[in-house]
């Protein structure tokens, strides 16, 4: 079984904070061990810089040089050997400062999965993490692409390489799930729902910027729609009493706890349609999970979020920031339950079909043997 060094730089998949971006982290793992690789986490190093500290980054240049090594030399202790590295998410904010060094030394192929490129950060705050992510994108020998905007630069910073190493990978959910252990009138009861009524559902941090402004646009389009439904969402964070604020006037919603992703996939079937403005959302894993549940979305077209729904065939994609186009789009759907129910029916084939665990691990095992087959048929030449 080939050995997979896996690595976060941005979160560590064992990181205490929930969010979509250690969730696909987690599901990486997941389709490795399922393409039949051992894949090992490396190091829970963040080299994350919110502020863009161009002092603090050079000390975690220096710290990761000596971080790498220590990892090299403890694999050697224990007679561990990789047969390649691969490296989820990085980018101008949070390079792999370790992955580059590391597969350099041990002369195996460095992979990247998630990362993005600005030619604007070769100057200012974030200049020396941007060198930094410069040098593990020219080592990369394969970079598989999840996010459809993040692309399209990526091609342009690899327009001279050829072949390139870009391979687009759909984004993917777990759709081996099992029936839902809670019935809809336990979820009734646990959340205060009225069981006569459809339900909608959110999923998001209450954290500061796009997020809490998604919740700003999520109360307007309430404000601007009639219908009589429940609306419950689902989660935490340092802004969550200001979020419950924007719907303290607004007797259909409710509010739950952050869940689990286990617990989430149990209430999920239950719903009708999953409500989100998303602005700026890199991709809304929460959008594919409810799919895969049978869960239509309706959702603002901004960022990766139209390459995980079908516009009209699985939800509906409503114009950026826009809340009267959100409540209409709600008002449709649940004036015409034949049209959600093709929706729903539609979402859960979808999910299955193009963004499954299944699928991707088929598509990682092609790319990464095809890195490692290619590293050694060029190691051998020289």
């Amino acid at each position: 079984m080939q050995r997979i060094a896996f690595y976060a730089p941005l979160k560590s998949p064992r990181h205490k904070n929930p969010s979509g971006d250690r969730q696909i982290a987690r599901l990486l793992l997941q389709a490795l061990a399922l393409s039949g690789f051992d894949a090992e986490l490396v190091s829970q190093f963040r080299s994350f810089d919110k502020p863009g500290n161009p002092a603090r980054q050079q000390r975690m240049v220096q710290l990761a040089e000596k971080l790498a090594q220590r990892i090299i030399n403890q694999w050697h202790s224990r007679g561990y050997s990789p047969d390649a590295w691969f490296t989820y998410h990085l980018y101008y904010k949070a390079p792999d400062l370790l992955g580059p060094y590391i597969s350099k030394t041990l002369n195996i192929p460095y992979i990247v999965c998630e990362a993005s490129w600005a030619a604007k950060r070769n100057n200012g705050p974030w200049h020396k993490y941007h060198q930094q992510l410069d040098l593990a994108l020219n080592t990369a020998s394969k970079v598989c692409s999840i996010n459809p905007i993040d692309q399209i630069a990526l091609e342009t910073y690899y327009s001279q390489r050829v072949p390139s190493p870009l391979h687009r990978l759909a984004p993917f959910v777990n759709t081996l799930c099992t029936e839902p252990t809670h019935s809809k009138l336990q979820v009734s009861k646990t959340y205060n729902l009225d069981i006569t009524k459809p339900w909608l559902i959110t999923v998001a941090m209450m954290r500061d910027g796009d997020k809490f402004h998604s919740y700003q646009l999520l109360a307007e389009t309430l404000q601007q729609t009639q219908a009589d439904f429940q609306l419950l969402i689902i989660g935490d964070g340092k802004r969550r009493s200001e979020v419950q604020e924007l719907f303290n006037n607004n007797s259909r919603v409710q509010f739950g706890e952050q869940l689990d992703n286990k617990e989430l996939l149990d209430i999920l079937p239950h719903f009708a349609i999953n409500l989100w403005p998303a602005v700026n959302e890199a991709l809304g894993m929460s959008f594919l999970e409810s799919q895969a549940r049978g869960c239509a979305v309706i959702a603002g077209d901004e960022g990766g979020v139209h390459s995980v729904i079908r516009d009209k065939e699985t939800g509906i994609l409503c114009p950026p920031r826009d809340p009267s186009a959100l409540a209409k789009a709600v008002e449709q759907l649940l004036d015409q339950p034949e049209r959600l129910q093709r929706y729903q029916e539609n979402a859960k084939r979808y999910v299955a079909e193009q963004h499954s665990l299944q699928y991707a691990s088929t598509e990682l095992h092609k790319i990464i043997t095809q890195s490692i087959t290619a590293h050694t048929d060029y190691s051998q030449e020289f």
